[in-house]
């Protein structure tokens, strides 16, 4: 994939890709959220979309926090775990080149 190569290169380019798919995981991140926060509070209306009664102005943005914070804890651990795989099995094919 060109991503992949363009991210690879680790110039200014790469920052400014990198960067952009920040804003789009944050994006679909965010909407995930919002929906999940409209269900866990029972509230119809976000942001302005709805009455302003104490749901909307106190309970969801500090939901709405917490169900971000899940999803960061997540993706931390799935890339974490992603990049430890990845240096074991290259760790793994240096010793087995070493050996022939």
């Amino acid at each position: 994939m060109m991503i992949y190569k363009v991210l690879k290169r680790k110039d200014a380019l790469s920052v400014i890709v990198a960067i952009v798919i920040a804003l789009l995981l944050m994006q679909t991140i965010s909407l995930w959220s919002m929906d999940l926060t409209g269900k866990i509070t029972d509230s119809t209306g976000l942001y302005g979309g709805g009455p302003s009664d104490w749901k909307n102005v106190y309970l969801n943005p500090g939901v709405s926090f917490a169900v971000q914070m899940a999803f960061l804890e997540v993706v931390l651990w799935l890339w974490v775990g992603a990049l430890v795989v990845v240096r074991t099995l290259a760790a793994q094919d240096k010793k087995s080149s070493k050996r022939k």
